[in-house]
């Protein structure tokens, strides 16, 4: 017979930032109509905080503390939810956590990326379990489908759009015209974007979050730095011209693919086609295209980011473990990872690719250019030449390629950015036709 524990279940929070703000906030505005819900209360009982004496526009009866030993050595904490963020020191206290025999829920993508099998193996080892639903997708639901509702699929693709600031940023450069400057100037003024960017637009928090995904759906262990990562910053208006020109939109993908021989796991900016559904998602919003064999091609699209949605997951995994403690049932792990997997190499993709050279206002360029891509099996779709002459004498031509091997493409703009004639090659952008 299963006893069912008859009291609350107490939280600690580390960190009240942004998304630990939203927990807080979730928790003083619903617990009421939780605990009718549900049949139990949660109550907050202290928070983790780098300075107490910082002025904060909160309000909580929870105990403020700076000294993370408060958490662990109250029992009345059953479940430390992290909210810091980054690998320090947040690693640290969650492994803390564990060893104290409390579950674990977090928000922190880095941390789960790098460390997500380890850890999951030492709550086990220690009887308690952890849960990180918030590190992928904000509010979109993803990882607890992947190892429940969708566990009986292969996977063979994986597509998304993971990260709202740089989806933002490429809506406003499409929409609005803006630079890249520009666009990511507005991002921070609403808050999107951080004061320092670089893991955003460099495509690193996407990389974070497709090592996370990818492990979870083809159950092998793909590390953050085995993915291919190329961000936005290179990104000028006039790709965004010549993408609508020729029938795409640009968005950032994260993308890992699964073939007999290896994965391939890359991020990186895509002409997308614009009849598909992940060339319609705008702003901040995220999306997740899944490949499977049971169930076709499915998307999950939402919020990706932000106070309310991605403390509306934390919500759902501390559900989750407050079950498991009340019913004292094991939090069973998620199969995430095992053992490591093949990683192909960028330069096997098969893909199409679109070029934006700038060139001397001469004749025969055009035919050296079809030359070096020809020499290497790379075969043209479609070429676009504007005349630039007025302004500096030079002439842009704009290529698109039929699938070829992106090794030999990488070769061939070694072999054209030599030509006398050429002045630059400024982009290489991959045409993802992705699952309809």
């Amino acid at each position: 017979m299963v006893v069912i524990r008859e009291r609350n279940i107490g939280i600690g929070l580390l960190g009240l930032g942004t998304v630990g703000a939203g927990v807080v906030e979730i928790l003083a505005q619903k617990s009421a109509s939780y605990e009718k819900n549900l049949g139990f209360s949660i109550e907050l009982i202290k928070i983790l905080v780098a300075d107490s004496h910082k002025t904060r526009d909160i309000q909580t009866n929870a105990k403020i503390t700076t000294d993370f030993i408060d958490l662990i050595d109250d029992p009345r904490i059953d479940l430390i939810v992290e909210a810091i963020g980054g690998e320090t020191p947040a690693l640290e206290y969650i492994r803390k956590a564990i060893d104290s025999g409390k579950h674990v829920v977090t928000a922190n993508k880095e941390v789960i990326a790098k460390y997500g099998p380890e850890l999951i193996k030492h709550a086990v080892d220690n009887g308690v379990g952890i849960r990180f639903e918030a590190s992928v997708g904000g509010g979109i639901p993803i990882l607890r489908p992947l190892s429940r509702d969708l566990l009986a699929n292969d996977f063979n693709k994986i597509t998304t759009i993971i990260n709202g600031t740089t989806n933002y940023m490429l809506t406003r450069m499409r929409l609005q015209n803006e630079n890249y400057s520009a666009a990511l100037e507005k991002s921070k003024s609403l808050g999107y974007a951080e004061p320092d960017p670089t893991a955003d637009v460099e495509g690193i928090d996407a990389a974070y979050k497709l090592a996370i995904l990818s492990s979870l759906a083809f159950k092998v262990r793909v590390r953050f730095e085995e993915v291919y990562v190329e961000g936005i910053s290179n990104l000028d208006l006039a790709d965004f011209v010549y993408a609508k020109e020729l029938g795409y939109v640009v968005k950032l993908l994260a993308i890992a693919e699964k073939f007999d021989d290896g994965i391939q796991v890359r991020v990186h900016p895509s002409f997308v086609p614009m009849e598909h559904p992940l060339a319609k998602v705008n702003g901040v919003q995220n999306a997740i295209q899944l490949s499977g064999d049971l169930v076709g091609s499915v998307i999950l699209e939402g919020p990706g980011a932000g106070k309310s949605p991605t403390a509306s997951a934390i919500m759902g995994d501390i559900f989750e473990a407050a079950e498991a403690i009340l019913e004292q049932k094991k939090l069973p792990p998620y199969p995430f990872g095992g053992n490591a997997a093949k990683i192909q190499h960028i330069d096997l993709l098969h893909s199409q690719y679109y070029l934006r050279i700038k060139v001397k206002d001469q004749p025969g360029v055009m035919a050296e250019i079809s030359r070096a891509l020809g020499d290497r099996d790379v075969s043209l779709a479609s070429v676009i030449q504007k005349d630039l002459a007025v302004l500096d004498g030079s002439t842009e031509i704009v290529v698109t390629t039929h699938s070829a091997l992106e090794a030999s493409v990488r070769d061939a703009i070694a072999s054209i950015r030599t030509q006398d004639a050429v002045i630059d090659v400024f982009n290489l952008i991959r045409i993802e036709e992705v699952i309809t």
